[in-house]
């Protein structure tokens, strides 16, 4: 985003090159036609100006096409430049009864279309000063004096272009400001739905993905279970053996039961039905799910008994992401990891904290993204399913560095309060 916009902000330097361009053409074409016409203006200050303006243009012209990106500041004083060099033409012009004056609504065009609020309010009251300035202090020009046999005292005339200069900046200053932001707000909403978009094709494959799979592991899973139940009954002699044996027999248990209550979920959803649990309950059955999965892990948890006051969604992927979470936890800190599950009032937040080599930057930044990040202990695909998980119930998932080494994972979901007594 940052990239685009130091881009963007040198197209429009080009682009004020131009209209200086232009603005210089039609300068030149005024003068000659005052020289023509035998006008007593100082020509030598007005060609000197013009030289000053076309070579700014010319350098203007070449720093946008420079590897150093244009920064707003810089534009403003870009468009600040204009302003003076104008301000001084129409000094030596007659002031306000100059018919250039009204080119001031130019630049400040382009800061409120351009350039931050603070930016455009300077150069608009910059503008409505100047021309101020120029109704009083001016080198009049008696031809171009809606009166010139009374040019001493201010017209109507004048004092009435300049209140409709002073109305028009600042109308200009307010509604083009508000519809340019308006517009780049509209932009960066559309390239966050096809970022969402992309993510959700990418999240709809692994989920056909996942099903099929899932489809599958039933039989293997079946075989295994009758195999286990065999060896169990020819190593009852061999207590070191029968021990590893009923390990597999709760993990190969725990896969089957994850796959019913999968099917279970996708069934209820079919038929409408929303299952919802008490949040202290349905946390404890998760870490014993999870813990039964990575008995070597040492588990320090810590649940607040209030939870039970709230409850949580029964949808099966929300379990899967926090599961994610804890994998990833696990993964990076075999030996130990620390659970607190607790409330604020309106949400629930589960923290959990790691002793591993500590979060990587990369992956900090693109947590959530379409991108499928590359490490070494997988593709990330999990903390992209769990992001977009946990973002549809409404939640957030956040990773920070711990000192002097791990990580803090903090998930946080709104829950629906619940009278205790009900």
């Amino acid at each position: 985003m940052t990239s685009f916009h130091r881009t963007a902000m040198s197209d429009n330097l080009r682009r004020l090159c131009l209209v200086r361009l232009v603005l210089l053409g039609a300068m030149v074409v005024a003068l000659g036609l005052a020289y023509s016409y035998q006008l007593d203006v100082p020509y030598t200050a007005l060609g000197l100006i013009l030289l000053v303006l076309v070579g700014l243009n010319i350098a203007s012209w070449l720093r946008s096409h420079h590897e150093w990106p244009v920064t707003e500041f810089e534009f403003l004083l870009h468009i600040l430049a204009d302003i003076l060099g104008l301000s001084l033409i129409l000094y030596f012009s007659g002031g306000a009864t100059n018919p250039f004056i009204s080119y001031f609504l130019v630049p400040l065009s382009i800061a409120a279309a351009t350039l931050p609020w603070r930016f455009t309010w300077i150069v608009a009251l910059l503008c409505i000063g100047i021309y101020s300035m120029l109704l009083v202090f001016n080198q009049p020009l008696e031809a171009l004096a809606p009166h010139h046999h009374d040019s001493s005292r201010l017209s109507l005339h004048v004092i009435g272009m300049w209140a409709n200069f002073t109305v028009s900046a600042l109308l200009i200053t307010y509604f083009v400001v508000r519809m340019a932001q308006a517009l780049r707000d509209r932009e960066q909403l559309l390239n966050q739905l096809r970022e969402e978009d992309l993510r959700d094709e990418q999240i709809m494959a692994v989920a056909t993905l996942a099903a099929g799979t899932a489809h599958e592991l039933g039989t293997p899973l079946s075989t295994m279970k009758i195999l286990l139940e065999e060896l169990q009954q020819d190593s009852s002699g061999n207590p070191a053996l029968q021990a590893d044996l009923d390990i597999l027999a709760s993990q190969v248990d725990s896969c089957r039961s994850t796959l019913k209550k999968l099917v279970a979920t996708a069934d209820s959803k079919r038929q409408g039905v929303a299952c919802h649990y008490r949040a202290g309950g349905y946390f404890r059955e998760l870490m014993r799910d999870w813990h039964l999965l990575h008995p070597s892990t040492a588990l320090e948890l810590g649940i607040d008994p209030k939870l039970d006051r709230f409850q949580v969604s029964g949808d099966a992927t929300l379990k899967q992401a926090l599961i994610n979470l804890l994998d990833n936890a696990g993964n990076a800190s075999p030996s130990a990891i620390t659970v607190n599950i607790g409330s604020d009032g309106e949400c629930i937040t589960m923290e959990i904290l790691d002793d591993g080599p500590g979060l990587a930057t990369d992956i900090a930044d693109q947590i959530g993204k379409p991108i499928i990040i590359n490490s070494e202990s997988g593709l990330g695909i999990g903390l992209l399913l769990t992001h977009a998980t946990i973002t549809r119930f409404g939640g957030t998932v956040t990773l920070y560095r711990r000192a002097p080494r791990g990580t803090r994972t903090l998930a946080s979901l709104p829950a629906r309060r619940i009278n205790a007594d009900e």
